[in-house]
């Protein structure tokens, strides 16, 4: 036991000895996942022999401890790691506002000089108006003064003229150089998170450093920009992504990489919990393995970080982009453009004229599966205007995606009431009720057009209740919930009524609504 309290002693020695040096990696590349991103910095530190302290600043303070790799080539070993919050102002941050605070320094000075030119020229108006109002001894001196007054009148206020015009860009300067150095003093004293190596160097050596971690509050969302094709029956899709980050540091000209993968730390297996059975009582569930979503505190300095699919839809796919961004911590997201292509579709028209007068642009949408898409947003261009947004969900719509391009009012719907009759029976005590209804559509376009109509009539889940007589004209069809569907090719100009009709037959008092 005393052994090993003295070599504790002897490396707790010799940490405290050793000599400090201090590296301000570069951010080089951010993969940005759906829930974090993994930052990928180089740099490099020359180092004394002996004992060396490396203190890898400005990092974010949401770094995963778990996910922290630091691999570098030298001849040196490792001692110990550790992290410490830095509450300071990083070193280029200070570089930033020293840079901005010369230039403003500049530009005050300008505008300095510009501004004693600008009095001198206001004090020589003063002085001229001032001796405009002299009596003058003879004629010939006051017509002297006068032509002198005004040519010099006119050339003064020339010269003021283009020294203010000139004075106004340099103004807007400088208040935007104090906005924007106000705003890096601001974030300049945010926290930041250091890296601290304890090292020895068996020799003076450069040491060539790379340097991941993962970090939390960073991510990003798909959107969408369909364009609807009619005259090639196609959909031209553009994937984008906005990349959004608060990771408490700026990503300066980075490479972005974005993938679909969601890192989990923490994983463990779910277990099969027991099923009780009590009487007179709930089941009750006792489980024994969770799954955890943030990753634990732990010590241990450098450990590999896994990548873990949730699902089979989400699996790796990457998309490297060809040039650098900037993505400043807490700004506005960053649009990017991930892929364009374009598939087949079918174009139609889409018509539930009891809920809207409207013939809806419909697109069917085949062979989109294959992209492995993520759910988002996407806004819809139909004959290149905007019609509207929805939200594409990969994981649940069907093989055929079905999307709305807007109204189109050359197509014409009015839904009418023919009938609507109640008549009791006395004699069975049972009230029966007739409606019956067209709908009216006229194709005013100088094209044929597919148009689908859909309407319903009631469904009985009561046996009390009788739906009956159901009268379906023009080659309606109805499914077993009472939808019932029109499929119509329309000629240019021409008209058409679709009707339809049911009786409900059920007891007096009982409650049925129609």
């Amino acid at each position: 036991m005393k052994y090993a309290f003295l070599i504790a002693g002897m490396l707790l020695f010799s940490i405290a000895s050793s000599q400090e040096v201090e590296t301000l990696p570069r951010l080089q590349e951010a993969i940005v996942y759906v829930n974090s991103a993994k930052l990928i910095y180089e740099g490099k530190t020359d180092l004394p022999a002996g004992n060396v302290k490396i203190v890898f600043k400005g990092l974010s303070p949401y770094l995963i401890r778990e996910s922290m790799t630091l691999k570098g080539v030298g001849d040196l070993e490792i001692i110990n790691l550790r992290y410490e919050n830095n509450y300071l102002v990083n070193e280029r941050d200070n570089l930033k506002i020293r840079t901005l605070e010369n230039q403003l320094r500049e530009l005050m000075r300008k505008n300095v000089a510009l501004e004693a030119e600008i009095n001198a020229l206001k004090d020589e108006l003063q002085i001229l108006k001032e001796n405009a109002k002299l009596d003058k001894a003879t004629l010939n001196a006051v017509q002297q003064y006068v032509a002198y007054y005004k040519k010099r009148l006119k050339a003064v206020h020339r010269q003021l003229f283009e020294l203010q015009e000139k004075q106004k860009p340099l103004l807007k300067e400088i208040e935007k150089l104090k906005r924007q150095l106000n705003e890096l003093k601001g974030k300049s004293k945010r926290k930041t998170k250091d890296l601290i190596a304890h090292v020895f160097s068996n020799r003076p050596q450069t040491l060539h450093y790379r340097l991941e971690y993962v970090t939390k509050n960073a991510g990003w969302k798909p959107s969408y920009r369909l364009k609807a094709r009619k005259d090639k029956n196609k959909v031209d899709w553009t994937y984008q992504a906005e990349v959004s980050q608060h990771t408490g540091i700026d990503w300066e000209n980075v490479k972005l990489r974005l993938s679909n993968f969601r890192p989990r730390y923490g994983l463990r297996l779910p277990e099969p919990a027991p099923w009780y059975l009590r009487p007179d009582k709930r089941p009750v569930y006792r489980a024994k393995g969770v799954i955890t979503l943030e990753a634990a505190e732990a010590d241990e300095a450098v450990l590999e970080y896994a990548e873990t699919s949730i699902s089979e839809s989400d699996i790796d796919v990457e998309y490297a982009l060809p040039q650098t961004y900037e993505v400043l911590s807490g700004g506005d997201p960053v649009l990017v453009t991930l892929q364009q292509f374009s598939t087949p579709s079918t174009f139609g028209y889409y018509a539930v004229p009891y809920l809207s007068p409207d013939a809806y642009i419909l697109a069917e949408i085949s062979d989109w599966g294959n992209y492995r898409l993520l759910p988002g947003k996407a806004r819809l261009y139909y004959a290149d205007r905007y019609t509207g947004e929805t939200f594409i969900d990969p994981f649940r719509t069907q093989d055929t995606l079905k999307l709305s391009f807007g109204i189109d009012p050359e197509i014409g719907l009015e839904r009418k009431t023919l009938k609507n009759f109640r008549d009791y029976k006395p004699v069975s005590g049972k009230v029966v009720v007739r409606r019956e209804y067209a709908i009216e559509i006229i194709n005013r376009k100088k094209i044929p057009v597919r148009l689908t109509v859909k309407d319903r009539v009631p469904v009985s889940e009561d046996e009390k209740i009788e739906v009956r007589n159901i009268r379906i004209d023009n080659g309606g069809k109805k499914d077993k919930n009472g939808i019932i569907t029109w499929e119509l090719h329309l000629k240019p100009g021409e008209k058409r009524t679709l009707k339809f009709g049911f009786e409900v037959k059920f007891p007096k008092n009982y409650p049925v609504y129609l």
